[in-house]
């Protein structure tokens, strides 16, 4: 009696295949995960939006309501304010009303981990929306978080990071 072998491809995979694999698997991970990690990146770029937002909004209430309206940064807050009586040379001391939550007090908390400079501060949309400085000039401002820059046209007042 003869016995016949099965002699043919055999399934499944080397062991240099395998390594290979797990060597690639590796090396991505490596790369990977960092940054997937690191939320920093993330949270600059959320705030940088929101600021813009911010400043969006700043801009048509002054515009809308003819009351000037200031953005002052103060620690780790943003925050809005008009003109008492909304009559010139008069202080930023009327709260501005929060629109999503309809209280008194617009404030934008800064997270944490993220730095904010203004070149300016503070300063003030007119009713026409531009930006001026504390001496009423109109007056381009930039805005630095973290890794972006917000730029405030001063004679338009328009709000815009200049690298998207």
């Amino acid at each position: 009696m003869s016995v016949l072998l099965h002699v043919g491809k055999r399934k499944g995979f080397t062991l240099i295949e395998m390594v290979v694999v797990m060597v690639l698997i590796a090396i991505l991970g490596a790369i990977a995960l960092p940054r997937f990690f690191n939320t920093s990146t993330f949270n600059d770029s959320l705030f940088d939006k929101s600021l813009i937002s911010v400043l969006r909004y700043a801009q048509k209430l002054a515009m809308i309501t003819s009351c000037d309206t200031q953005v002052q940064l103060s620690g780790s807050t943003i925050t809005l304010n008009q003109r008492a009586g909304c009559t010139a040379g008069q202080p930023f001391t009327l709260a501005v009303v929060n629109p999503m939550q309809g209280t008194s007090g617009y404030q934008v908390k800064i997270p944490t981990g993220v730095a904010v400079s203004f070149s300016t501060n503070p300063f003030y949309f007119d009713k026409t929306g531009r930006a001026l400085n504390a001496s009423a000039a109109v007056t381009t401002i930039n805005i630095t978080s973290g890794t972006h820059t917000v730029t405030v046209a001063g004679t338009t007042g328009f709000a815009y990071d200049p690298t998207q």
